[in-house]
């Protein structure tokens, strides 16, 4: 059986919170993580799990505070989640970023995906759990018996906050393993479960919940981090803090309901300085195939091409890109200076719309 020795529950917590509310009758579940998880598909294991647990608990009200968003990753909900997650009162909150973590180089990756725990278990009173699906990448290494490096860093962090971790990806293989049901119909496109592989995700979830108690580590107070460099102090920056100048506007999205008040511009050639105190910038955008290019340049530096890449896949827009500018820096003051300028591919594109801007700590 595919990695038997690992088993698909880790329990180390203490879910006493999550316990408390499943015996009163009322509970907030938050999510957070990428297009596995993201409300927009309606049949993605969180919906599915809010249909079961009605099921196991009859009369239970049930708040979901799903705040995922496909295609992005830690370094963007590391941004986030002060804005669309800590304050909804959550009393549990399901973290799934090893898969889109997968793009993100380990060195950052491990302070993003702790910085976001530290965030939370600190800002919170919510319960953390960490998620993990499922991807092609990760084929060879689970035949060969080897957990994909990017479970093994999340188990880490798990292990050092006392998180439970629930590999419900894991669980799919080994449905498929069993001559259950084929891997095309758990995984169509190899990566997205769709409904009978979100049913899967969903049935072993409730499996942890329904058997959760008192008993584990508590998850705080707060252990000492794994890395002092972590990113718990990652914060937005206030676009209206900024002198963009005429070329550019204020605007809120009525197509991206992740989006806050975002700075656009159509102009090739506008420029936006970016002064901040940290070590790096963090920019997301609302990219697409209609998206300009854009270069930057750091303390009055010499120009740093994007070079962002355009995949079949992306549409004009909607794909919440987030890349780090400048990072790492020395701690401190600095300026980062924007450009938008032409598509080095041959598109008819120059749009170029700032979702979020982040201070990296």
């Amino acid at each position: 059986m595919l990695l038997e020795s690992i088993p698909v529950i880790r329990r180390r917590g203490c879910y006493r919170r999550t316990l408390e509310a499943l015996r009163r009758g009322s509970i907030t579940i938050g999510c957070i993580g990428g297009s596995i998880t993201e409300a927009r598909v309606r049949w993605n294991w969180p919906e599915l799990l809010a249909a079961r647990l009605h099921e196991a608990f009859p009369g239970i009200r049930i708040v979901l505070e799903n705040v995922a968003i496909g295609a992005t990753a830690s370094n963007s909900g590391v941004f986030r989640a002060d804005r669309d997650l800590i304050g909804r009162g959550c009393d549990l909150i399901f973290v799934e970023y090893a898969v889109n973590d997968q793009t993100i180089p380990t060195a950052v990756r491990r302070k993003t995906r702790e910085g976001l725990t530290r965030k939370l278990l600190a800002r919170t009173e919510a319960d953390v759990a960490f998620v993990y699906t499922n991807m092609p990448d990760w084929y060879e290494d689970i035949a060969a018996g080897r957990v994909p490096a990017s479970v093994a860093e999340f188990e880490e962090i798990a292990e050092r906050y006392a998180a439970d971790s629930i590999w419900v990806g894991l669980h799919a293989l080994r449905t498929v393993e069993s001559g259950s049901a084929g891997l095309e119909f758990v995984f169509p496109d190899g990566l997205h479960p769709q409904t009978y592989g979100s049913s899967l995700y969903a049935a072993k979830i409730l499996d942890w919940l329904t058997a959760l108690s008192e008993d584990g580590a508590p998850q705080r107070p707060l252990p000492t981090p794994i890395d002092p460099e972590n990113w718990e102090n990652a914060a937005l920056l206030d676009p209206l803090s900024l002198s963009p100048g005429e070329q550019w506007r204020f605007c809120r999205s009525h197509t991206m309901p992740w989006a806050d008040l975002m700075l656009v511009t159509t102009c090739l050639g506008a420029k936006l300085q970016i002064p901040f105190t940290g070590t790096g910038l963090s920019l997301v955008l609302d990219f697409g195939q209609t998206s300009a290019d854009f270069c930057y340049r750091v303390d009055g530096g010499d120009p740093i091409p994007a070079r962002l890449d355009y995949p079949d896949w992306c549409g004009d827009s909607g794909w919440v890109r987030a890349m780090e500018l400048g990072y790492p820096l020395e701690r401190g003051d600095h300026v980062i200076e924007l450009e938008v300028v032409r598509p080095a591919q041959m598109r008819a594109g120059s749009r170029f719309d700032i979702m979020l801007l982040g201070v990296i700590p």
